[in-house]
């Protein structure tokens, strides 16, 4: 076959030989460096081909992590509401026991003044009926009655300072310390109101940074917006 190839060579003139050898020479040149870039290539894609299995892990593992995140904060996030819901329960018993004291004492206060009104009654009516004695009976009365109250309290101002004592009746006594009780609780149902609703905002404005940052999906999304439209 060379001999073949060399008698065909011996047509062509020596000019157009190295002609086809200096073509041969570029050819073959060119098929080495198409071999070196396929080579390079194939390199590349292997590599690429193993950043993209790394990727895909390390995707893989960071949405497990952000789903159990997102469950964990949802449970909390429930868990928050539960308490919301009972710390508002109490707050709805605190109420109605508020409301049933405030009659009570209103009850109370009926009650005293019905007393206080008998006693006042009676006071009139025992100094009408010691009215007929005569008036030096009543002087030798009261003077005998401020004598012992400047000896019983030690007061030696005369009759201006006794007529400013004021005597407490012991359920005028018991209903100021009612009245004191009621304020109190109705000052710690009000700091009660105001820790539901710093409460409220609180577990809003979590559960708003939650769907911010981490999304959700349409089956989160209606869960979320079910507990956030939970009735209290």
């Amino acid at each position: 076959m060379l001999k073949e190839i060399m008698a065909l060579l011996t047509l062509f003139s020596p000019r157009l030989c190295r002609l086809i050898a200096q073509v041969w020479d570029l050819a073959s040149l060119n098929a080495f460096v198409l071999l070196q870039l396929s080579n390079v290539a194939l390199q590349d894609a292997h590599r690429l081909r193993e950043q993209l299995v790394f990727i895909e892990r390390f995707h893989a593992e960071d949405m497990e992590r952000q789903a159990s995140a997102t469950q964990r904060h949802e449970e909390e996030l429930a868990r928050q509401r539960l308490s919301e819901q009972g710390l508002r329960a109490e707050l709805q018993k605190i109420r109605q026991r508020a409301n049933c004291l405030a009659v009570e004492n209103g009850q109370l206060h009926l009650v005293v003044s019905r007393v206080l009104d008998a006693q006042a009654t009676m006071d009139s009516t025992s100094f009408d009926s010691a009215k007929p004695d005569g008036p030096s009976l009543c002087e030798d009365i009261a003077a005998v009655g401020d004598a012992e109250e400047r000896e019983l309290f030690g007061i030696d101002t005369g009759e201006d300072a006794l007529a400013r004592i004021e005597t407490v009746h012991p359920i005028e006594s018991y209903a100021t310390d009612f009245e004191q009780f009621f304020q109190a609780l109705f000052e710690r149902e009000e700091y009660n109101v105001r820790v539901l609703n710093d409460m409220d905002r609180f577990v809003n404005s979590t559960a708003v940074a939650l769907l911010w940052r981490y999304g959700s999906t349409e089956e989160e999304h209606q869960l979320m917006n079910k507990m956030l439209s939970a009735s209290t």
